[in-house]
């Protein structure tokens, strides 16, 4: 839970997204080596192979996901949109999960 709670305090992300600080900590956690493991990760006891890690990103991160034509707006809409990294999908590392900002950031702001 403290590792959790740090990521979630630095992400500066709102209080209703902690469940994805937590498992963000808890993925983490089974891709860190661990002492008592004899330095092995838990994600390697399990599957017998040492995990990869690149996949990985800080959490809370900004990043410009790609918008589909059917999800713009006109064929003049920013192809992509500013969001929020908040982790990786259960059961598959291969997709992220991003959240789209509260406020309008980035380009085509209106203030």
């Amino acid at each position: 839970m403290d590792k959790a709670e740090s990521m979630w305090h630095q992400a500066c992300i709102p209080d209703s997204w902690w469940e994805f600080a937590f498992a963000h900590a808890t993925h983490i956690y089974n891709h860190t080596l661990v002492a008592r493991l004899q330095w092995c990760t838990p994600d390697e006891m399990l599957k017998g192979e040492l995990p990869n890690i690149d996949h990985l990103h800080v959490f809370g991160c900004g990043a410009f996901v790609y918008l589909p034509a059917m999800a713009r707006v006109n064929k003049m809409a920013p192809k992509s949109e500013l969001m929020t990294y908040v982790g990786v999908a259960p059961g598959n590392e291969r997709n992220f999960l991003f959240m789209r900002c509260e406020s309008k950031c980035g380009f085509g702001s209106e203030q």
